[in-house]
């Protein structure tokens, strides 16, 4: 499962981008940052792969596509 949290920011334009490049994932409206703050989220965008027990198994900030490929591959996740 993909889910975006959206921390701090107005949620309508992420809904617009969302509706615009026709994305179907939920979104997570986070304007108290509670999620923010229960995983550390210090930059925008973190990316997180957490497997079904809960275990975070990639965790990186910023967004560079290959690593996030490269990591999902090693974990045998296929984006689709």
């Amino acid at each position: 499962m993909l889910l975006l949290i959206d921390g701090g920011e107005k949620l309508q334009p992420i809904l617009d981008f969302r509706k615009r490049h026709k994305l179907t994932f939920p979104i997570l409206d986070d304007a108290d940052n509670k999620v923010d703050d229960a995983y550390l989220i210090e930059a925008i965008p973190t990316n997180v792969v957490i497997d079904k027990e809960g275990i975070v198994r990639y965790w990186a900030e910023g967004f560079d596509p290959n690593a996030l490929k490269s990591a999902l591959k090693q974990l045998n996740i296929e984006l689709k």
